[in-house]
């Protein structure tokens, strides 16, 4: 896949969403979009650098992070994500049904 057919691919699923095949990442990673949400699309949580959130729902057969960097997020029966740097990122998660999850999550520096 060419540099230009992968970033065009990206923009598409930011807007419908994709699986991590058709954008061309490893099936087991995050897929890494630059799309953003309106903010009331999201609910929004706080977490500091280092400190780990379970994301609000189960059975994730799919996932993706706004901003690459800013958290890092662990599958496993449902997601864990941990604050790795502060900034703001977005995670979507869809169920086996189709259902999406958005959660903002706001990373501050730990005091």
């Amino acid at each position: 896949m060419t540099d230009m057919r992968k970033i065009v691919m990206l923009v598409v699923c930011g807007v419908v969403g994709c699986s991590a095949e058709t954008v061309g990442a490893t099936p087991t990673s995050p897929e890494k979009l630059e799309a953003t949400t309106p903010p009331d699309a999201c609910s929004t949580e706080a977490v500091a650098v280092g400190e780990a959130r379970s994301f609000p729902t189960a059975d994730v057969k799919r996932f993706s992070v706004s901003r690459a960097g800013v958290v890092d997020v662990k599958p496993a029966r449902s997601l864990t994500i941990v604050g790795k740097q502060p900034g703001t990122t977005e995670v979507r998660a869809f169920s086996a049904s189709g259902e999406p999850t958005c959660v903002r999550y706001e990373v501050a520096p730990r005091t």
